[in-house]
């Protein structure tokens, strides 16, 4: 891959390659270094409620990534975003477990205004949506709980950088859940200007007695048989739909710097086996 950076801003980008495993697994993998046409992976499309994004490719640190890009804004009046969403009913397993892994980066360039300091962004989420009896209208207005159930947060105080990991149900004022609070299943600091690597094993579930999640970051403790002392249980799911993902920066505040954070490697699968196979970061 040339070094060249090439920015999109299409609403529409396609960035995975699907493959069919020798087990029949269904998983696929994106080293992002091509856009091949799929109908699985789209980006999100803009509408009056959000302030849409810009993308990239580009080499950092050795190694090419495709940037979630966004720019400064004075007022603040709706959410900004530059996400890709993948769908990923066919990837749950039989038991409604998933693995999903890949490299990021986060550049020294991203910086916050003073009042902003220790401010997050958004920049991996498993998100619910409608059951297929219902709309999204009548989703957003009857759900009672805040979204999503799992969120990847980048935290910028001072000079560090840190991932904190929110999980599980979230229930609004005035509502039977209202007590139902996030948890923090994971926190970590991390060094700008570098790969990392995350892994995620999550069983979704309606019930806190068997929805879990699991979470690596620079770890090879993911390839253990054992790795009950990583889960966090809870319930994760906010009605029978399976939750699909988003990837890439959302921003509820306003900030005069430009934000970028880099993805690479992705990997999704139901079976830990192809996990193991298809997963390759050097990290």
């Amino acid at each position: 891959m040339s070094s060249i950076k090439f920015v999109y801003s299409l609403l529409i980008v396609s960035l995975f390659s699907c493959s069919q495993t020798a087990t029949n697994e269904p998983s696929f993998t994106e080293d992002f270094n091509s856009f091949p046409v799929s109908e699985k992976v789209k980006n999100y499309n803009h509408s009056n409620q959000t302030i849409r994004g810009r993308y990239t490719i580009s080499r950092h640190d050795g190694q090419v990534g495709f940037g979630s890009i966004l720019d400064p804004t004075e007022n603040f009046q709706v959410p900004h975003r530059a996400e890709f969403t993948s769908q990923l009913d066919e990837f749950y397993n039989e038991n409604d477990e998933i693995w999903i892994g890949f490299d990021f980066l986060v550049p020294s360039t991203y910086d916050l205004d003073l009042e902003n300091d220790g401010n997050s962004v958004v920049i991996f989420q498993i998100h619910s949506k409608p059951t297929q009896d219902s709309s999204w209208p009548e989703y957003n207005k009857n759900l009672p709980f805040n979204r999503p159930s799992i969120a990847l947060h980048l935290i910028k105080k001072g000079e560090e950088y840190e991932l904190l990991l929110r999980y599980g149900l979230n229930g609004k004022p005035n509502t039977e859940f209202a007590h139902r609070k996030w948890v923090k299943a994971f926190r970590k600091k991390i060094s700008p200007d570098k790969w990392h690597k995350i892994v995620f094993n999550f069983k979704l579930s309606l019930h806190d007695e068997d929805g879990y999640i699991a979470t690596w970051v620079d770890s090879d403790d993911y390839k253990k048989e054992d790795f009950e002392a990583h889960k966090v249980y809870g319930a994760n799911m906010h009605n029978e739909a399976k939750p699909y993902m988003k990837m890439g920066l959302y921003r509820y505040w306003t900030d005069s710097n430009t934000h970028e954070v880099f993805y690479d490697n992705l990997t999704i699968t139901g079976s830990r086996e192809e996990f193991l196979k298809l997963y390759h970061s050097d990290r």
